[in-house]
């Protein structure tokens, strides 16, 4: 028999049991909401001008509600730009009237740091407000101070106050803000697109393609010979062999090609960048994102070697998508703080970081046409300088040309040993020796090492320099060379 003791510890327990129950049955089936952190905000692009607004905030919320809650924040950010386009419209016509020289914007710069970028950043209460135009010419300070004033007047928070006193406001549909535009043009083993994956009002959309049209017109040609230069090559990251045209994977005037929505396009501005359809490299430029397609006319293999070429494929397009000039003037900037006179007071980690640009430029025959061969050609003139005989810049600079091909280091060897140049550098030229060695150079430094006229110092480093390529020509099982060596230094 249980006495009323054990009866009352026995329903005690039942009851904590029955809460325990239930809580969690709340927590299972009635969400509790919790602070959460998050951002919202807009990105729309004008023929003008670019405006942008982002804030943060933490809100309590049920975990259902958290992507609705941001997203509907940004509907209500976007009908205050709609109902703003007059004093939008009229800031550009201040601006104008201001004697500020305004361009088009040119999305392909908008975020480059050219300098005809004029950015405008204002912080108010919840958030940052963005501008970006473009100007024909520098600012002058009067000019610079008369645009911020004038931004002032739509930095965000203002306009969203102004369209709160409305009596009627007119409130953002998902269609007035279309959410980018793509063009495409088509070449026989591949097919180039550029798109902008910003907000655009719908009376700008034809305008901005039109634009996206004229850049890959104009860079679409310079790829296309770039791209069959790479093929011959077999520096591409996919069969060339395989590849095909959209038209002949599709058919002429598919709407696979046709779609301008830059989330459901067959290009995957956002990834996957490969999948059963095509292989893809992307890179995002101003406002503007490219993607290569490579198309085949047969299953992909995914075990192909040429794959682990992506990365180096992936640098090489960033390069040639770049103006010519453009590129030459920051390559020629980055030559020059690691090996001109501004090398000098520069601080250390700025001259190696710019060295490490370099040699990464000089380390993969695909980079040829997109600078390596001209930063080649600079680095053998600083070598071949007789004015940096022993200096710091040109044993840096031999040390970088390691980097490349036998091609390119056995000349330069060649010609310091011989004119003889050699002194100071012994060192990075015996570095070099064992790089490019083969008959020719070991018949050089056995001239050296034999010569009754060279001093003790050059018969030691020739006979150092043949040791180590006699080690190398072990290790490459070249016994002959071995044998050689070992026999004409007893």
């Amino acid at each position: 028999m249980f006495n009323y003791k054990q009866i009352i510890a026995f329903v005690g327990r039942m009851a904590f049991a029955r809460v325990i129950v239930a809580t969690l049955i709340a927590l299972l089936f009635f969400p509790q909401e919790a602070r959460v952190s998050g951002s919202a905000g807009f990105y729309i692009l004008e023929s003008y001008f670019s405006y942008g607004y982002r804030e943060s905030a933490r809100r309590k919320l049920r975990p259902d509600d958290y992507q609705d809650y941001f997203d509907r924040k940004t509907l209500g950010f976007k009908s205050v730009y709609k109902s703003s386009a007059p004093t939008l419209k009229k800031f550009v016509e201040d601006v104008k009237a201001a004697g500020i020289p305004l361009k088009t914007l040119d999305l392909d710069l908008a975020h480059s740091g050219d300098p005809s970028i004029v950015v405008v950043s204002m912080d108010a209460n919840r958030g940052n407000t963005e501008i970006r135009l473009q100007v024909e010419k520098p600012l002058t300070k009067a000019q610079s101070e008369k645009l911020n004033s004038l931004a002032e007047l739509v930095e965000f928070e203002k306009l969203e106050a102004k369209f709160n006193s409305l009596k009627e406001r007119a409130e953002a549909k998902e269609g007035d803000f279309p959410n980018g535009v793509v063009a495409h043009r088509a070449y026989p083993k591949f097919t180039l697109a550029a798109g902008v994956t910003a907000s655009i009002p719908a009376e700008s959309k034809r305008p901005i393609k039109m634009q996206l049209e004229k850049v890959l017109a104009e860079k679409g040609a310079r790829l296309a010979t770039a791209i069959e230069a790479l093929m011959k090559r077999d520096m591409l990251w996919v069969d060339p062999a395989a590849l095909i045209s959209a038209e002949e994977k599709f058919g002429k005037g598919s709407k696979e090609m046709a779609e301008e929505n830059p989330w459901r396009t067959v290009f995957n501005f956002n990834g996957p960048l490969f999948d059963d359809l095509g292989r893809r490299t992307t890179h995002t430029h101003g406002y503007i994102t490219y993607s290569i397609l490579f198309l085949s006319r047969k299953a992909w293999n995914e075990n192909d070697e040429r794959g682990a070429n992506r990365g180096e494929f992936e640098s090489w397009f960033r390069l040639a998508l770049e103006e010519p000039s453009t590129l030459l003037r920051r390559q020629n900037e980055t030559f020059e703080k690691a090996f001109g006179e501004s090398a000098e007071t520069a601080g250390l980690a700025e001259t190696s970081d710019a060295r490490d640009s370099i040699g990464r430029l000089i380390s993969d025959p695909i980079f040829a046409d997109v600078g390596g061969s001209r930063t080649i050609e600079k680095l053998r003139a600083v070598v071949l300088d007789s004015k940096h005989k022993g200096s710091v810049r040109q044993r840096e600079a031999l040390s970088l040309l390691r980097r490349t091909t036998k091609d390119v280091t056995k000349p330069i060897f060649m010609t310091l040993v011989q004119s003889k140049q050699h002194h100071g550098i012994m060192g990075s030229l015996s570095q070099f020796a064992t790089d490019c060695w083969d008959k020719d150079v070991v018949d050089t430094l056995f001239a050296i090492y034999r010569s009754p006229e060279g001093s003790d110092d050059d018969r030691s480093w020739a006979k150092n320099g043949l040791q180590t390529i006699r080690n190398k020509a072990e290790s490459d099982g070249n016994r002959a060379m071995v044998k050689r060596i070992e026999s004409e230094l007893k």
